[in-house]
């Protein structure tokens, strides 16, 4: 097998009620006539239509909404070996593409690789683990972005495993689908490794940020009763002590609260 080049991998970007590319100058740092990258834009919209003038980007129109929906039309869609999975709020670092590319070029036998991402101000985006190279089990997966993930397209769609698209962004259960994505992988002993290298900056602020919101504890349970179906309570009973343990979680009443919107997905 040859190297990968930049022509084999594919940037997918979700995006909402766009009507020209000019969003892409803030994610790129450049005008938009000089991103040589090969792009999928999938403009989730009732009413806007995107189009494109450049042979490297592509657009998809659609009028169904949620993340998870555009994560799966652009890996049924894309035309490259590698999909990087991008949202519209993010700058793409300077040395992104070939970074990806190295972290592929020495290990072809990776489905799934999970890069670093920083906020705006420089800092980590989230903990990562020093020196876990993949994951040996679901729990190794928490806290996993999509705009971390890079996956080899066509091994991907020999497989079942697509986004939940009754999880993530634009649904009544806002996070979890890239956590069992990744965890589906893992489970068919699809190959997953984690990278050091940091390919993009973003917001500190994300939709797993308020972490005993309603939405997001039902979606947390929604995610431990695919993945954990004979022992869901058990994982559940886990997680809202661990939410004592680092102070969410004050009270009794609290407590059980949590607990009832944690298992209000069952």
């Amino acid at each position: 097998m040859g190297s990968y080049t930049s022509n084999d991998l594919e940037i997918c970007i979700a995006t909402m009620n766009r009507s020209d590319l000019a969003f892409l100058e803030s994610i790129f740092e450049k005008p938009v006539a000089q991103i040589s990258s090969n792009i999928l834009v999938v403009n989730q919209s009732a009413h806007a239509n995107l189009v494109s003038a450049f042979e490297n980007i592509r657009v998809i129109n659609s009028p169904h909404f949620g993340l998870s929906r555009s994560r799966n039309l652009a890996l049924e869609n894309g035309q490259k070996a590698l999909c990087w999975f991008l949202d519209d709020d993010v700058v793409v670092t300077k040395n992104a593409v070939d970074d990806i590319l190295d972290a592929f070029n020495k290990d072809f036998a990776s489905v799934l690789k999970i890069f670093k991402i920083d906020g705006m101000d420089g800092k980590s985006f989230r903990k990562y683990a020093r020196d876990l190279k993949s994951p040996k089990n679901p729990a190794d997966l928490r806290g996993l972005c999509s705009i971390e993930m890079v996956v080899n397209r066509t091994e991907v769609l020999k497989t079942d495993v697509r986004f939940r698209e009754d999880l993530g962004l634009g649904t009544s259960l806002p996070i979890g689908e890239e956590f069992v994505f990744a965890a589906q992988l893992l489970e068919k002993q699809m190959g997953i490794s984690y990278e050091s290298a940091v390919i993009a900056k973003h917001p500190s602020v994300h939709s797993a940020s308020d972490i005993m919101n309603e939405r997001v504890l039902a979606a947390r349970g929604k995610v431990y009763a695919i993945l954990y179906p004979k022992c869901k309570t058990l994982q559940v009973l886990k997680y809202a002590f661990h939410l004592v343990q680092t102070g969410h979680v004050k009270s009794i009443g609290q407590f059980f609260n949590t607990y009832k919107q944690l298992k209000s997905t069952f």
